[in-house]
């Protein structure tokens, strides 16, 4: 079984073990799995029943977890993207009136259409398109965005709005304008000093790795200690916890295939009006989906001493057929629309958390299987994952960002032509809370000065379309 799974994901190639690699695809888990319970959360303003959310956000993201670790052998995790699932839950089933499993339709189709482009040759025209300047800046801002969730997770941010500056909805929400300041804190309270204790255990135990040469699991240790040290602080609750609940997977079956029907796809095409607003949301869920996923894979995987991506690899790339790592990863991304929407949720995308996994010293695919793994474990044993707090893994966030801002080194920042893109993608990613904005803030900025200064034609002709689109999708969001 070892000799087997050895040659199965080359872990000697890949000079790593299968202890390491399995280690590795809990610490992952360990920083993502808070998407099982604010998945549930979000799409339950839907309608949708949160107990059938749960299921398929653990069943689709299993699936395609272990998808990515047998046919692309990369360490990436997966599971309903943030991003995709508040726009699911917002916009299409808000704003537009869709019902939610008209939802799950519209991201059925665009499912399909991010297939077609990712297994055949348009998945190089797109990658090949964006220059390499906005793929560096686009792991700048990631690492940007990871970090600023850390400090976010351990409540070491307030913000403060002057008043008659925000409005506050029938349901709570606070909405502000531009005048809303963060700052540092001023009290440290539970939640805070976990973290410090997190952090303070991540960097001793990465010190004495780096001075001994020895592992000490230092991202999951320093998780697992932090969350113990949250319970006499009250951070980690235990009371009313419900380690085992076998029947969560029969949930499922509210949710699953849910779409094929009337309301579903039976009921999309109503009206003509009714199909313009349907074309036009498959079309911003498709580009959505594919600057997610490429900007995630490339910026993650291009991350220096990650051995995810070789320059040897990016330089195989560009080349015709689908042998290398990083034309399987994205191809097994493209699988997560619909997988997700058969399954009853959100889209399903390669997670930038999958960053802390790696730095860990994940390098193959056998991490991502654990992390699947551990997804269908949380069916029956949802309660024993739900006592880890969010400050409890801002530590390794942190790490992990951290990790990624030395490609920021290998931009020409003496050349405008690609500083202020990059610095566009940079800055807009993690002040946005949204990858997709940095990326349309850097692709526009780009066109945009080449334009200006006469090279319209060095320009990609996909980057026009993309550019267009980003626009459109820009009315489409004052029109709602």
């Amino acid at each position: 079984m070892r000799t087997h799974m050895v040659d199965l994901f080359r872990l000697k190639q890949h000079n790593t073990s299968a202890p390491k690699e399995i280690l590795c695809g809990l610490t992952t888990f360990l920083t993502l799995s808070y998407i099982l319970f604010m998945n549930p959360a979000i799409l339950s303003g839907t309608g949708m029943p949160p107990a059938g959310v749960f299921a398929a956000t653990a069943l689709a993201s299993a699936a395609c977890c272990i998808l990515m670790g047998l046919f692309a052998n990369a360490p990436f995790a997966t599971a309903p993207g943030m991003g995709l699932n508040t726009f699911f839950a917002y916009r299409m089933c808000g704003a537009f009136g869709f019902d939610w499993r008209e939802a799950l339709a519209l991201v059925f189709i665009s499912g399909l259409l991010h297939i077609a482009i990712m297994a055949t040759g348009l998945r190089k025209i797109l990658v090949n398109a964006i220059p390499q300047h906005l793929k560096l800046a686009f792991g700048v801002g990631l690492g940007l965005f990871i970090g600023y969730t850390g400090l976010k997770s351990a409540g070491f941010i307030v913000f403060t709005s002057p008043p008659g500056q925000y409005a506050m909805l029938a349901d709570g929400t606070v909405l502000s304008n531009s005048s809303v300041v963060p700052s540092l804190t001023s009290s440290i309270g539970g939640p805070q000093l976990i973290a410090l204790i997190g952090l303070a255990t991540l960097l001793v135990l990465l010190a004495l790795e780096k001075r001994t040469g020895d592992t000490y699991a230092a991202l999951p240790v320093a998780i697992l200690t932090a969350t113990f040290v949250g319970i006499p602080f009250h951070v980690t609750d235990l009371l009313g916890v419900k380690f085992f609940d076998p029947g969560a997977v029969l949930q499922i079956r509210e949710v699953f295939c849910a779409f094929f029907g009337d309301p579903g796809l039976l009921s999309l095409a109503a009206s003509p009006q009714k199909l313009l607003r349907v074309g036009l949301l498959v079309l911003v869920m498709l580009v959505i989906n594919l600057m997610d996923s490429v900007g995630t894979i490339i910026g993650i995987g291009g991350v220096q001493d990650s051995q995810v991506f070789s320059q040897e690899e990016m330089r195989e790339f560009t080349v015709k057929g689908a042998s290398t790592k990083l034309d399987k990863s994205l191809v097994s991304n493209s699988f997560g629309g619909v997988i997700a929407s058969l399954a009853g949720t959100s889209t399903v995308t390669a997670f930038m958390e999958s960053i802390t996994g790696i730095v860990a010293g994940g390098r193959t695919g056998l991490v991502s299987v654990t992390v699947g793994c551990v997804f269908l474990l949380c069916l029956p044993l949802s309660g024993s994952i739900s006592i880890i707090p969010p400050a409890a893994v801002a530590p390794a966030l942190l790490m992990a960002g951290a990790f990624m801002i030395p490609l920021a080194g290998r931009i020409d920042w003496n050349n405008f032509e690609e500083a202020f893109p990059a610095f566009a993608t940079v800055m807009c990613i993690p002040l946005t809370y949204g990858f997709v904005y940095g990326i349309a803030a850097g692709l526009i900025s780009h066109v945009l000065l080449q334009v200006a200064m006469g090279k319209w034609r060095q320009v990609h002709p996909m980057l026009y379309v993309i550019t267009c689109i980003f626009l459109l999708i820009a009315v489409a969001e004052s029109w709602t």
